[in-house]
């Protein structure tokens, strides 16, 4: 088991993609959001999920992930439904999941593709509006 205090949070702020990530060992909360991601959804989310895996390590008894993006490109959804996937998967260990969905009240697409990750995954989403 990996030890929770040698991991450091993660915080990647990148202005000219607009996105923040603010994954919080200690509050047990990751939080995702902004604009877009850059083209290359490998590599940027390379270090998201590494340090994701290695945080699951520590056994968490819960867990809440907040995504609230305004744009998702295809590359970008892949590596989310990763993400959720380990989330998910960590509930064997007995880590209780929160997933809350956020889109904008007129986007339709994004809500959607939050209902197809909840039900592709039979995971419960709270799903909220954000203004913009």
């Amino acid at each position: 088991m990996e030890k929770a205090d040698r991991l450091e949070n993660l915080v990647i702020n990148t202005k000219e993609n607009l996105a923040l990530i603010s994954f919080d060992k200690d509050a047990k909360v990751l939080v995702m959001k902004g604009h877009s991601l850059p083209e290359n959804s490998y590599y940027f989310f390379l270090p998201i999920l590494e340090w994701t895996e290695k945080y699951l390590k520590t056994l968490p008894d819960n867990t809440t992930l907040s995504i609230a993006f305004e744009y998702l490109h295809t590359g970008a959804t892949k590596q989310i439904f990763e993400l959720m996937r380990m989330l998910k998967k960590s509930e064997e260990n007995g880590n209780s999941i929160t997933i809350n969905w956020y889109y904008e009240e007129d986007d339709d697409d994004m809500k959607d593709l939050g209902k197809q990750f909840s039900s592709a995954l039979d995971i419960k989403f709270n799903f909220d509006q954000f203004e913009n």
